[in-house]
C-alpha cells in the first residue's frame, strides 16, 4: 500500500483509477456515518474490534445512499470510486468488510487508525484527537487521487469533521501550508508529530491546487448547532438522515430519483417511520435551504406513486409554511465571502466551531 504519511495506509486500488479521470469519489467515515458505533474509549474499541458483522447496526438508509453515489445519475451505471477513512483501528477491518459485503457495497477500500498502538503505548489523549489523523488520511489519499476528479466527504458532528473538510479544502486549494499550516494545527489541538506531518504533505498542494472539494455531507449524530455549517463554506450539508442526504444528492444529480424512493421506502417499511415522520423530515431540510421547494415537490410526487406517500407534500399546510427564510439558517449563498477570507478569520471560525 502507498503512503505519504507514516501510519497511513492508502489501498492500492487509487493506482486503478484512470489518472484522466473526472468523476466523483466518495469517501465516508464509518463510526456515526455508516455504522452506529462509538470508538472513543476501551470498551468502544474492544466492542467494535469483536461484534460480529451481522449484529453492526447500519445508519438508516446510508448504505442505499452509498450505493447509489457509486452508481451515479445517469442512465448507464457508473463505478464511482468509494473510500472509507475510519478512526478504527486494522484489527477490526476485516469485520468491516463483512458487514460492507452483507450491506451489497462495492468499495475501493478502507484507511484505518492503529488506536491500540496508542492504548499498547500508553497514550490515551491519542485515542480522542482525530483531526491530526483525518486531515492526514484525506490529504494522503488525494495526495494519489487523479486531480481532475472531484469529492463527497461524509461525516459526523462528534470528530471535528467539519474543521477537517474546511482545512481540507484550505491546504488542497493551496491557501493554507507550511510553518503557518503547523501552528495553525498546534492551536486547533492536533499532536506535534501529527502537524509537522500534516504541514510536510500540505506542500505538494502549494505546487498543484486545485478545487477539490465538491460537497461535504455532516450527519448530525448529537444535533450540535447544525446553522453553524454556514459560517463555515457553502459546500457544507448538514443533514439529520439519510433521506435528506439523498434529496441533497438527488437536486446535485448525484443520484437517481429512485434511489431517494428506496430509502424513503427503508424507512417506511425497515425502520418503522411514518408517512408523516417522513415528510416533515424532508421538509425541515428544505426549511434548512439543503434544497429547493421545488425538489421537495418532485420527491413528494415520487414517493407518493411508490406508495410511501398518500398525499403529495404540496397540498399540505405544512408544506405551505415553509417561508423563504428560516431563523438561524441562510439561503445557499452562505459563504459567498470564503474566497476572501484572511487566515486569521478562518482561524477564529475553526477555534469557536463546536463540532
Amino acid at each position: 500500500m502507498p503512503y505519504k504519511i507514516p501510519n497511513i495506509l492508502v489501498p492500492d486500488s487509487v493506482y486503478r483509477i484512470p489518472r484522466n479521470y473526472s468523476g466523483t469519489v466518495v469517501v465516508s467515515d464509518v463510526d456515526r456515518t455508516y455504522l452506529d458505533t462509538q470508538i472513543h474509549s476501551i470498551g468502544g474499541l474492544l466492542r467494535a474490534a469483536f461484534e460480529r458483522p451481522e449484529r453492526k447496526h447500519g445508519v438508516p438508509g446510508f448504505s442505499l445512499l452509498l450505493r447509489a453515489l457509486r452508481r451515479g445519475a445517469e442512465e448507464l451505471p457508473s463505478k464511482n470510486p468509494l473510500f472509507f477513512v475510519s478512526a478504527s483501528p486494522p484489527q477490526i477491518g476485516p469485520t468491516l468488510r463483512a458487514k460492507m459485503d452483507l450491506d451489497g457495497i462495492e468499495h475501493e477500500g478502507l484507511i484505518l487508525k492503529d488506536q491500540l498502538k496508542h492504548v499498547r503505548s500508553g497514550e490515551f489523549k491519542k485515542l480522542k484527537e482525530q483531526l491530526g489523523y483525518k486531515l492526514g488520511a484525506l490529504l494522503s489519499l488525494w495526495y494519489f487521487l487523479p486531480k481532475t476528479s472531484k469529492l463527497i466527504f461524509f461525516g459526523d458532528d462528534s470528530e471535528s469533521d467539519a474543521r477537517v473538510f474546511t482545512l481540507f479544502a484550505l491546504i488542497s486549494s493551496g491557501k493554507l501550508n507550511g510553518k503557518e499550516l503547523y501552528f495553525f494545527l498546534l492551536d486547533l489541538g492536533v499532536f506535534r508529530q501529527e502537524a509537522i506531518q500534516v504541514a510536510w504533505l500540505s506542500r505538494h498542494f502549494e505546487k498543484v491546487p486545485s478545487k477539490a472539494l465538491l460537497a461535504a455531507f455532516i450527519n448530525l449524530d448529537l444535533n450540535l448547532s447544525p446553522a453553524s455549517y454556514g459560517r463555515l463554506a457553502p459546500f457544507f450539508f448538514p443533514t439529520e438522515n439519510s433521506l435528506q442526504a439523498a434529496a441533497v444528492a438527488y437536486e446535485n444529480k448525484m443520484i437517481r430519483m429512485r434511489a431517494v424512493v428506496s430509502v424513503g421506502r427503508e424507512f417506511l417499511l425497515l425502520h418503522d417511520w411514518s408517512p408523516e415522520q417522513i415528510a416533515k423530515a424532508l421538509i425541515e431540510g428544505c426549511r434548512r435551504f439543503l434544497y429547493s421547494k421545488t425538489t421537495l415537490i418532485e420527491i413528494s410526487g415520487a414517493l407518493l406513486g411508490a406508495d410511501v406517500f398518500k398525499v403529495g407534500l404540496e397540498n399540505t399546510k405544512i408544506f405551505n409554511s415553509i417561508s423563504t427564510t428560516s431563523k438561524g439558517f441562510l439561503p445557499r449563498q452562505w459563504g459567498a465571502d470564503t474566497e476572501r477570507r484572511t487566515l486569521q478569520e478562518w482561524k477564529k471560525l475553526l477555534l469557536v466551531q463546536s463540532v
